[in-house]
């Protein structure tokens, strides 16, 4: 037998003729006419030059071919399955698959404790492995074979038609400084901002403010850690401008004062990246979409907690 010329369909109507040895209970089963079943089971006996099904004074019985392959063609049927619902099954609840972020470090400040907090409530086996980013090779991760990153969160830039994105959080920029600083307790104004001597956080100051200063500031600390701006700030005069969460966050960690920046700056776009190759992935589908509700939970928190700063 050629198998270009074996009709594949006919397996699961022989692995039901095997398994209920009736052509009545088989048509039953796939919803098929008896002439249907009857019809397959003639082709089945040419193509394999075998009778498969003989009778008895019990009924049908299975030729000695025909039990010797019954459980390869079961184990091809669910082989086939497996194959086929592989891009259609994904439980969060009992998954153990690992998810590989590269992300800017204040993104993961912000976002992974919310990842994991879901994690723990659901005991959910998932596990995220995060990865550093810099912003200039965001994208160029997506496409490292070596690399298997999953997601970059990173701010936004223009992608390659293969990368797709979409907006997790659009967030305002504020001031932060210790809370007995010189303008802890007035408004800060434009010459108050150019002023003062500044801690900048990268590759956020570069993207986010510089392009939209008229003058160049006092630039005391630059640094790409956003974990070490708290205690910076405590012993310094230094003004670190920053998105809001991030601000927010880091006023809860230390004794700190933030105000709205004074200046006029685009907000900061914060946005998920994957390739394209993962769209139809259903556990990369799950983890973008957790990620945007994650965001808009986020979001809506942060408009009842900073109202007083809109």
């Amino acid at each position: 037998m050629n198998i270009r010329n074996f009709n594949l369909n006919l397996l699961h109507t022989l692995n039901t003729l095997l398994k209920e040895k009736s052509v009545s209970i088989t048509a039953d089963k796939l919803h098929l006419s008896q002439p249907a079943v009857s019809h397959a089971l003639k082709q089945l006996r040419q193509d394999f030059n075998d009778a498969l099904l003989v009778r008895s004074r019990q009924g049908l019985e299975l030729t000695p071919f025909a039990k010797s392959i019954q459980s390869q063609v079961e184990d091809i049927l669910i082989s086939t399955e497996k194959l086929i619902t592989a891009q259609q099954e994904f439980d969060p609840y009992t998954s153990d698959r690992t998810f590989n972020i590269a992300t800017l470090d204040f993104a993961e400040m912000v976002l992974v404790p919310h990842l994991l907090k879901w994690i723990h409530d659901h005991n959910s086996n998932m596990k995220i492995r995060v990865c550093p980013l810099k912003i200039k090779e965001a994208y160029d991760l997506l496409d490292l074979k070596d690399k298997q990153i999953d997601i970059v969160i990173s701010l936004d830039k223009p992608a390659p038609t293969h990368i797709h994105r979409d907006i997790l959080f659009e967030s305002p920029l504020f001031c932060i400084m210790r809370k007995d600083h010189p303008f802890a307790h007035k408004k800060m104004t434009t010459s108050d901002f150019m002023n003062a001597e500044h801690l900048a956080l990268q590759p956020n100051d570069e993207l986010q403010i510089i392009p939209y200063l008229k003058q160049k500031r006092k630039v005391s600390l630059t640094t790409y850690h956003p974990a070490s701006i708290p205690r910076c700030l405590q012993y310094s005069d230094l003004i670190a401008t920053l998105p809001r969460g991030l601000a927010f966050l880091m006023r809860e960690q230390g004794n700190l004062k933030i105000q709205k920046c004074p200046i006029k700056v685009p907000k900061v776009r914060l946005i998920q990246a994957w390739n394209k190759k993962n769209q139809q992935d259903p556990g990369h589908q799950w983890f973008r979409e957790f990620s945007q509700k994650m965001a808009r939970q986020a979001r809506a928190e942060n408009k009842i907690r900073y109202k007083d700063y809109e």
